[in-house]
């Protein structure tokens, strides 16, 4: 009976595709150009999309968090200033960190709710909710 459950197991096993789920999550990789006294991020709604954030909460963060003004363009984030590209990498390090990620399980399966006028994160994966900071 033992050796009818181990090969059971066995097949259970060899079947689940991923057992560590955070590794699907790939970090995206902003594309930044300079144009004189503006930098362009040109896959800005990619970024935002592989995040499932809506694109003016990304936008609302780099505005704040590089001080200078931006606007979006096509699917493009323009910014006033000329920005170096390692800064936006960490910038969007930082934004994933703190506003993708669960921090109880590590998972980028969030979503930003409103409850009782404060913002939210509330993890699918393990259920935790954390208030985050407001970009309004």
């Amino acid at each position: 009976m033992t050796d009818d459950y181990e090969k059971l197991l066995s097949r259970g096993l060899s079947m689940i595709k991923d057992p560590n789920p955070a590794g699907r999550f790939e970090m995206p990789t902003a594309e930044v150009e300079a144009h004189g006294q503006k930098t362009i991020i040109r896959n800005f709604a990619h970024v935002a999309d592989k995040f499932r954030r809506e694109q003016q909460h990304l936008l609302k963060f780099f505005q704040k968090e590089l001080a200078t003004s931006a606007s979006l363009e096509n699917g493009q984030a323009v910014f006033l200033g000329n920005i170096k590209p390692s800064l936006i990498t960490r910038k969007l390090a930082d934004y994933a960190n703190e506003f993708v990620f669960c921090k109880q399980c590590g998972q980028p399966d969030t979503k930003i709710t409103t409850e009782d006028k404060n913002e939210m994160l509330v993890c699918w994966a393990c259920g935790a909710k954390r208030q985050i900071r407001s970009l309004k």
